[in-house]
């Protein structure tokens, strides 16, 4: 029984088959789609869950090679491979299957209505903004900002510092006409005093 608390190889390996692929799966995902923030120990029952269902998926692929008499370096070569570019790789594909529609469309197709994976309307707007985009905000003093939403803009997703980066600022007169300032100028936008945002097609 000393040998359970103690850090050797073979607890090591077990907490690598047992947190890892959970965790890496869980961290690559949302770097698409925004999940609710918890730290790694409120996060270490869904990381072992989530190892557990892919071990019974990987430990008989692992069986049928070791059986093979595999030479100990592509023995490691396959451990690197089950235990770190399977559920990284993994983690981006439903994060983009996610972020893309292909999820939702898929569930929709057989007659189930998802929930959406976004926390809020934010989220969803600017996670599904892909070309640059043309933003008129109103702050909650009626002034106006016009700005473009591009490349080096950003959005932050930390629900309690929320702010908007545009890279590019606009002048936009009694017409409605948009011209750019001169020099050219970005801007910082802090969320708490948005009113509400456009998302205009230019």
């Amino acid at each position: 029984m000393d040998e359970v608390g103690k850090l050797t190889p073979q607890n090591l390996l077990l907490l690598l088959q047992f947190v890892v692929p959970g965790f890496l799966a869980v961290y690559f995902r949302s770097l698409f789609v925004r999940r609710i923030e918890a730290s790694f120990k409120d996060n270490i029952l869904l990381f072992v869950v989530l190892s557990v269902i892919y071990a019974f998926v990987v430990v008989p692929i692992w069986l049928g090679l070791r059986s093979g008499a595999l030479h100990p370096l592509a023995q490691w070569l396959v451990w690197l491979v089950l235990l770190i570019i399977i559920p990284v790789a993994g983690g981006v594909l439903l994060g983009v299957a996610v972020q893309q529609g292909w999820t939702r469309s898929l569930l929709l197709r057989i007659g189930l209505r998802p929930l959406s994976p976004y926390r809020t309307g934010w989220d969803w707007a600017f996670g599904q903004t892909r070309e640059p985009t043309y933003l008129l905000v109103t702050m909650d003093d009626g002034s106006q900002v016009a700005g473009l939403f591009g490349g080096e803009s950003l959005a932050a997703s930390d629900h309690a510092f929320r702010d908007l980066f545009l890279e590019v600022t606009y002048e936009v007169d009694a017409e409605g006409s948009w011209s750019e300032r001169e020099p050219r100028q970005s801007i910082l936008v802090s969320g708490k005093s948005i009113r509400y945002i456009e998302f205009l097609a230019r």
